[in-house]
This record gives structure tokens, sequence and C-alpha cells, in this order.
């Protein structure tokens, strides 16, 4: 009796467990499902979007039309970017290729193959179609997390993370980031540096020729500056009519 009680016993704990596993599977197969799904629908729109673009980052479009497909931080960042290169005009300061079809740019179509669950988050990898074939490898693998009853991107790897070259959206954009603020530094510390450089007098004749030619020293930041003898305060002017200055000191007309 007692052997059968604890036989009872294991075999209800082995059904716990394996119904425990199965749910597990369950709800990991429909992540998948629901990951794979949401990123073949925002492909199939975006390439879309890019193919109807007017003088827009299909990138910025997504963003202005859909910004809840994306998490704050990184829509953030795109569009830092986007502004950035509208402000520098033809200087090229941001990301050359699409931060969603990877370096190669969006292909004709594209599929979504492997798809995994790991800590929460989907990556889900993507393959350019060009000319009706597949690439073998995966272009771009945005990598998700569950909002809600739905997805959001967070980020997006080229080609994906497990590859050992792989590179990241985020990365990339704070590397532009950085890029930018030393270029911006070296340009304040040029500009610095014109504003305090020494310009000697000019000399003004006037337009009319009813009045006594002047020399007419300009203001000026930094040391004290003698033309012809003369000591003129720092950032001073003078007038003095040439005819009373003596030979020596009269400049050549």
């Amino acid at each position: 009796m007692r052997k059968t009680k604890s036989a009872f016993m294991g075999l209800c704990i082995s059904l716990a467990f394996s119904a425990s596993i199965f749910g597990q599977n369950t709800r990991s197969n429909d992540n998948i499902k629901s990951c794979r799904a949401f990123v073949g629908h925002f492909y199939a729109w975006y390439q879309e979007q890019a193919s109807t673009k007017d003088n827009m980052r299909a990138s910025s479009l997504a963003l202005k039309h859909r910004p809840y497909l994306f998490s704050p931080e990184l829509a953030r960042r795109i569009k830092q970017d986007y502004d950035a290169q509208e402000k520098a005009g033809s200087d090229l300061v941001s990301l050359d290729a699409d931060p969603f079809g990877g370096p190669d740019g969006l292909g004709d179509g594209h599929i979504v193959e492997r798809v995994s669950i790991k800590d929460g988050k989907c990556l889900a990898e993507v393959h350019a179609v060009w000319q009706g074939k597949e690439d073998e490898s995966p272009d771009a693998t945005p990598e998700l997390i569950p909002k809600g009853d739905s997805w959001i991107f967070v980020n997006f790897y080229y080609p994906s993370p497990a590859s050992p070259n792989a590179q990241d959206l985020l990365s990339e954009l704070k590397a532009f980031r950085e890029m930018r603020k030393r270029f911006k530094s070296a340009k304040d510390k040029k500009m610095q540096a014109r504003s305090t450089e020494i310009r000697p007098p000019m000399i003004s004749l006037g337009t009319d020729p009813h009045k006594t030619p002047t020399m007419r020293a300009k203001s000026f930041s930094g040391p004290a500056y003698q033309p012809f003898g003369a000591t003129i305060p720092v950032s001073g002017k003078i007038d003095t009519p040439l005819h009373r200055l003596s030979r020596k000191h009269r400049p050549s007309l």
C-alpha cells in the first residue's frame, strides 16, 4: 500500500512537471510566432513607405507615422541623427545606410527566418530579397521586447549578434554623435583663434575730396599697437591729419 501511494505521488509530480514544461514551451512558441508576425508586418509596411518617400529618409517616416513601434531611446537617437544631417546639408555627419535594412540598404523584399526568444527579448533574422533571390545570411537582426500584447524595437544588429564582427544601430549612432562633438569642438577653437588675431590699422582716404585725408586705426583687442610713432590705447581710435605728421612719419600713399 505504501509503495503504491509513493508511486502515485511520483506520477503526479512527473505529470505536473511535464505540464509546466509544456506550458512554457507553448508560451515560447506563441511568442516566437507573435514576434515573427510583428517583424514581417513591419518590413512589409516599411518597404512600401521607402518606395514612396518624398525627400525624407524612410526611417524618419517610420518614426513620424509609427513612433510607438520603437523604444523611446531608439526613436530619440534616430531622430537626433536625422536632425544633425538636415542641419549639415551636403556634409555627411550621420548614417549613410538605412538603419533597418542594413549596410546594403533595403532589398526588393524581406523574409524573416530564424526567430529566438532569450531573457524576454526577441531576435529575428531578416534576409533581403534581390531580384527574387534571398540572401543566404541575414542583413539585419532587430531586437525586440514585449510591450503589452505586442512588441517594440529596441535595437538592430548587422548582420546578427552571433556574428564575430557584429555591429548594432545604437552603437553606430553613438559613434556619429561623438564625431559631431569632436568636429564642433575643433571648429569652435579655430573660430576663437581667428577672433584673437591682431590686424594692422587701416588707412582711410575718405570719399570727400575737400576733406583732409586722415589715418584711422580700427578698434582691436590685444596689446597696444604704435603706427608711425603714435601711441594708441587699447580699443581706441585716433584721427590724425596727414599734414600734421612729420615727413618721416607720413605714410606713402
